[in-house]
């Protein structure tokens, strides 16, 4: 079984980035066959080792664990990177002993959520319930500008072991365990257009003689000031090349 096969032509015409959808039974499109709970535990137990933490507990309940390219994996994040463009793919796990959430919030980023045990309720609002301004601040990275509360979802669904939920970029979610329950996510990263052109104009000037020289300083240096017109029109060419 392969992604493609799970995420076909239809589901990009129909959900992708549109809408959320649970994909009952999706777990061996996505993952390893026998991707085992003995796997997960050694991907948390090398996370929380001397000087590095990334798993975070919420009222002792909930493990998060971010950032997995385990080789156990990797054959999985290939496929990711190929269907989706983008080297910016990697598993997650959230891990609950009792009933437990990581609490209500967007990502900037596009999440299938692989259930593994255990049952979990979700609930998703539409992205209009986010504010402009805040959303801004989280497709820039601020992941405090995440927090939203979902008092009433827009769409739910009750995901059980071997389904896959997919969560669209923008969409505020709340996922509830209900029982004891593993998750993991593929996880695929946006850009922002912001982010992307900054990077494509560093890679262009580091290219350059004149963008490797050291900025004058000193009470004699020259003010150094941005061109706001060749700035605007860099991005402009950045636009029209992306139509």
């Amino acid at each position: 079984m392969s992604l493609t096969d799970l995420l076909d032509n239809a589901f990009f015409a129909q959900h992708w980035r549109r809408s959320p959808v649970l994909l009952r039974g999706g777990v061996d499109h996505v993952l390893p066959r026998g991707l085992s709970s003995a796997t997960i535990d050694s991907w948390v137990l090398a996370a929380t080792g001397p000087g590095d933490s990334p798993v975070l507990r919420r009222d002792g309940e909930v493990q998060f664990l971010e950032g997995i390219r385990d080789p156990a994996v990797a054959e999985a994040l290939t496929a990711a990177e190929a269907l989706f463009g983008t080297p910016a793919v990697w598993f997650d796990v959230v891990r609950t002993t009792g009933l437990g959430t990581i609490g209500a919030h967007v990502d900037d980023s596009d999440n299938f959520v692989v259930h593994l045990d255990g049952v979990k309720q979700w609930w998703l609002a539409r992205p209009e319930r986010v504010p402009p301004q805040q959303w801004r601040r989280r497709m820039l990275g601020d992941a405090s500008a995440g927090v939203v509360a979902i008092h009433e979802p827009d769409w739910e669904c009750v995901a059980r072991p071997g389904d896959v939920v997919y969560l669209p970029l923008g969409w505020p979610h709340l996922g509830i365990a209900r029982t004891p329950s593993t998750s993991t996510s593929l996880v695929v990263q946006a850009e922002s257009r912001a982010q992307a052109i900054a990077r494509a104009v560093f890679d262009e000037l580091a290219a350059t003689e004149w963008g490797t020289e050291a900025v004058e300083v000193g009470p004699d240096a020259p003010a150094v000031a941005t061109n706001g017109a060749q700035l605007r029109a860099i991005i402009e060419g950045f636009r029209r090349r992306a139509e």
